[in-house]
């Protein structure tokens, strides 16, 4: 059923005035968030790589913390090479659930477009796979890693679920895509989060290595190296 206003048009439909008047409101918002971040300790100067540390989650996923502008708590997400985008759970989403349980909203409550995008998307949840078909749009958000050093970055497209059908369950927050992507969805890289962080100069090369254990390990945890792969940890005589 579609919702009317009382001159017959369909309420769920924006003007082009109204585009244009959210657009610009969208616009001066960022660049007041731009703005008040220039001087932000955070936000120096990158390095080559970044040493994010592998916490794990109910022993069986890792997840990276990430600080995000609206978020109640830090962000885990779990990385994977079989998703491409930064994948996170709008505080609106229908037929989401994260164990971790942190709610995310949007810097700016405009996306990246009108449209919601749809993906099909396999999980693993308590030891099973499953699917589910997902809408939601892209958004800008700002966003610094949980680690010693500063690692942090503006304007990242993220990519919010914002309806799931069966449903979308999530031991973290969201995923973390590291595969390669040519991003159909917004015709071209740069929503592809190792892209982007190569884009804002986070890193200097479109790497990353993982040392990880064959076991729990509280006095060595598993990093993931942004950037590169540490050398150090290669076991004597690996090449």
């Amino acid at each position: 059923m579609t919702r009317l206003v009382k001159d017959g048009r369909d309420a769920d439909q924006r003007s082009v005035f109204e585009e244009m008047r959210l657009k610009l409101e969208a616009q001066e918002a960022m660049e007041k968030t731009r703005s008040s971040l220039n001087d932000h300790p955070m936000l120096t100067k990158h390095g080559e790589n970044i040493d994010v540390q592998l916490d794990m989650l109910w022993d069986w996923n890792h997840v990276i913390k990430m600080k995000l502008t609206n978020s109640t708590d830090d962000i885990q997400l779990i990385p994977s090479t079989s998703m491409q985008d930064m994948i996170l759970l709008h505080n609106d989403c229908r037929g989401c659930w994260s164990m971790h349980g942190s709610k995310w909203t949007p810097d700016i409550n405009i996306p990246l477009g009108l449209t919601m995008k749809k993906k099909a998307i396999d999980f693993f949840y308590m030891m099973n796979i499953y699917d589910a078909k997902v809408e939601g749009h892209y958004w800008m958000t700002n966003a610094c890693f949980n680690t010693n050093t500063t690692n942090c970055a503006t304007n990242l497209i993220v990519y919010a679920i914002q309806r799931a059908k069966p449903w979308f369950n999530s031991l973290g927050d969201g995923y973390f895509g590291l595969a390669p992507s040519n991003s159909i969805d917004l015709g071209d890289s740069s929503n592809n989060i190792l892209e982007q962080m190569y884009f804002h100069g986070m890193v200097t090369k479109k790497q990353f290595g993982v040392h990880t254990h064959m076991r729990n390990s509280t006095e060595d945890p598993s990093t993931i190296r942004f950037g590169g792969y540490n050398e150090e940890l290669f076991k004597a005589g690996h090449e």
